[in-house]
C-alpha cells in the first residue's frame, strides 16, 4: 500500500527519472525471509549476552559498557519496525509475530505503534503538520530541536502509561479509543494526529495491546514482589532512554528539513540523506537499511537487505549530474553539521 500512496508520479526535480531509476535496480525488491529472521536472531542474542552482564548489580565500567551495546542492539531490533510497516497485509506474518513477541511487546513498542509512518511517505502529508517524523528544524524555534532530544527522557512513562492506562480504558470506551488511535499511536512529534487508513487491521492491533498491557503488569508485580530489584529499573531506564535517544539522532539527519508542504515522490529524495560513510559509527546509528534514507523514500518497497546493492548500481549508472548523488553525507557529523549550518544561517535573516 505504501508503495501506491507514497508514489507522486509529477515532474521530478533536475529532470531525475524515478522509471530510470527503477529501472536500474529493478531485481532487487523481493524480501527475503531468513535474512529477517537471522539478523533479528543474532541481534537479540547480542541484547541478552550484554544485558546479563549489564543488569548485574553495581555500575562497573565493564557494566557501563555492557548496557552500550545492549543500547545500541536494541537500537538495531527496534527498527524492524520501520520494514514491518512496509510489508504488505499478508507478508511475513510469522517474522512480524516473532519480532513483536521477542521485541514490541516486552519493550511495549509492539508494530502497530508506528502506523503513522504511512503519512510519512504520503505525497500529500509528507512535510505538513500530519507527518509527526518532519520537524520544522531550520526555520522553526532552536526550543523544537531541544525538545527533540528532551523527549527521550519521558518517553518510557509515556508509553507505560499508554499501555497501562489508556490501553484497556479505550478497549471499552469508543470515544477514547478514536483519540487514541490518532493521537496515541504515533511514534515521532507529540501531538500530531494521524490518520487512520480503512485496511488497518484494529482487531490484531487490540490483541497486541492487550499484550502489551498485560506485560506491564507483570513487570509492575515483579518489582513490587522483589523478584526484580528496585535498581535495576533504574538501568532499564537509561537504556530505554539511550535507544530513544540514538533513534533521536539517526532521526535529526534523515532529511534536510527544508520542504515544509506536501512534496512529490522525487522531491522527497531530494529533500532526504543517504550516509554512505562514517566507519563502524554508521553502522550503529544507522541500522537496517537506515543508512540509505534517501534511497528508501525513492523505493519506500525496497527490502533493507538489498540498499547497499541498489545504492552500489545507482551510482555507477544514473549521470554525473543527477540530484541522487547530492543526497549523500559522508556520516553524522557532516549530515548535522550541514543542517545546523542552515539553522543558524536562518536565524540570522531573520
Amino acid at each position: 500500500m505504501l508503495s501506491v500512496l507514497g508514489v507522486d508520479r509529477r515532474a521530478t526535480p533536475g529532470g531525475f527519472s524515478v522509471k530510470q531509476a527503477h529501472a536500474i535496480v529493478r531485481g532487487l525488491f523481493r524480501r527475503r525471509p531468513a535474512v529477517y529472521f537471522a539478523d533479528l536472531a543474532a541481534t537479540m542474542l547480542v541484547v541478552y549476552a550484554s544485558g546479563f552482564f549489564y543488569f548485574r548489580p553495581g555500575w562497573a565500567l565493564g557494566q557501563v559498557a555492557a548496557g552500550v551495546v545492549c543500547a545500541c542492539a536494541l537500537f538495531r531490533a527496534g527498527m524492524f519496525i520501520h520494514e514491518i510497516q512496509h510489508m504488505g497485509r499478508g507478508e511475513m506474518v510469522p517474522f512480524i509475530v516473532a519480532w513483536n513477541l521477542v521485541y514490541g511487546i516486552p519493550m511495549l513498542l509492539p508494530s502497530f505503534m508506528y502506523a503513522n509512518h504511512r503519512d510519512h511517505h504520503d505525497w500529500r502529508s509528507y512535510g505538513t503538520e500530519r507527518d509527526a517524523e518532519y520537524s520544522d528544524f531550520v526555520t522553526g524555534s532552536k526550543w523544537q530541536l531541544v525538545g527533540h532530544f528532551l523527549v527521550a527522557f519521558i518517553a518510557p512513562i509515556g508509553v507505560t502509561l499508554r499501555f497501562l492506562i489508556l490501553a484497556p480504558i479505550s478497549l471499552l470506551w469508543p470515544r477514547l479509543r478514536c483519540w487514541v488511535l490518532r493521537y496515541a499511536t504515533t511514534l515521532g512529534n507529540v501531538g500530531v494526529s494521524r490518520r487512520v487508513w480503512p485496511d488497518e487491521n484494529h482487531a490484531a492491533w487490540a490483541v497486541l495491546e492487550l499484550a502489551a498491557f498485560v506485560t506491564t503488569l507483570v513487570y509492575i508485580v515483579l518489582l513490587a514482589t522483589g523478584v526484580i530489584p528496585w535498581p535495576v529499573l533504574t538501568k532499564v531506564y537509561a537504556v530505554y532512554v539511550a535507544v530513544i535517544e540514538l533513534n533521536a539522532m539517526r532521526d535529526f539527519t534523515a532529511h534536510r528539513f527544508e520542504h515544509l508542504g506536501a512534496r512529490s515522490h522525487a522531491e522527497q529524495l531530494t529533500d532526504s540523506i543517504n550516509i554512505v560513510g562514517g566507519g563502524l559509527g554508521s553502522y550503529v546509528l544507522y541500522p537496517i537499511g537506515m543508512r540509505y534514507h534517501a534511497l528508501h523514500h525513492l523505493f519506500p518497497k525496497m527490502p533493507y537487505h538489498s540498499m547497499a546493492r541498489a545504492h552500489r548500481l545507482l551510482m555507477e549508472q544514473l549521470p554525473a549530474g543527477s540530484p541522487y548523488r547530492a543526497t549523500n553525507r559522508n556520516g553524522f557529523p557532516e549530515a548535522a553539521s550541514d543542517l545546523l549550518r542552515r539553522m543558524n544561517a536562518h536565524t540570522r535573516e531573520r
